[in-house]
């Protein structure tokens, strides 16, 4: 369902707001988990084996509000800006039966998660300026942790007897892009793009019950400028 508002539609002025359902009958996971098979030589042997398997349902609502507007009432012109809002709220239903479902260290298990790769909360803020030959945006995305993979390798095992599968996020993360171009002509255009400027760093986080959140794995994509020529036929 959703509701917009184009106040000036000659500039791409707009302000909207939607809403989503969606509920999902066949909902699968990636999941790992040790497997015996049987060697050469008689004897039994457990691998990690990675694979997407069918474990429920998940039910999906959300809400997104966004605007979108050139700043034509400034003396200087070409200046707008653009930004989006949307949360999410998603649950999956999945049997305890399962091996999917994630277990703790001490063999209790976290309930109904929410569905993989969906963050709860997520936005996007741009300002831009057009105008004449030169096109200028900057750009900030964040959004919130989201669910990566349930007991991935070295995430999973047994103590004293008792498996254990912990679930694994990727936290929340921010990065501010940007780009500069300028139009020789209606063929060709030279510009900077640049990504990651506030050189953001991703992180990893795995949850037990037991001790709460620990990160276990962080890396940076370096800030990256690329010097772009384009030529149009």
């Amino acid at each position: 369902l959703s509701l917009e508002w184009y106040f000036d539609p000659d500039h791409g002025g707009m302000t909207w707001i939607n809403f989503f359902h969606k509920g999902i009958s066949d909902y699968f996971r990636n999941e790992s988990d040790f497997v015996t098979y049987p060697g050469v030589d008689g004897n039994n042997y457990q691998y990690l084996v990675t694979r997407p398997v069918n474990i429920g349902k998940a039910t999906i609502d959300g809400a997104e509000v966004g605007w979108n507007q050139f700043f034509d009432f400034l003396p200087v012109k070409g200046f707008g800006m653009s930004a989006n809002y949307t949360y999410i709220r998603s649950r999956t239903h999945v049997p305890n039966e399962t091996t999917a479902v994630p277990v703790d260290t001490d063999g209790s298990k976290y309930g109904n998660l929410p569905a993989d790769g969906l963050s709860r909360d997520s936005m996007n803020v741009a300002g831009f300026y057009e105008h004449g030959p030169w096109q200028i945006r900057l750009a900030y995305n964040w959004r919130s942790q989201y669910l990566l993979s349930i007991g991935p390798n070295g995430y999973n095992g047994t103590d004293g007897g008792i498996p254990w599968k912990l679930p694994v996020f990727a936290d929340a993360y921010g990065q501010l892009d940007g780009s500069i171009f300028y139009a020789f002509n209606e063929h060709l255009r030279l510009g900077l793009e640049m990504n990651n400027i506030n050189n953001a760093e991703q992180r990893t986080i795995m949850f037990q019950n037991a001790s709460g959140k620990h990160i276990t794995s962080w890396y940076v994509n370096d800030t990256r400028y690329a010097l772009t020529l384009r030529a149009t036929f």
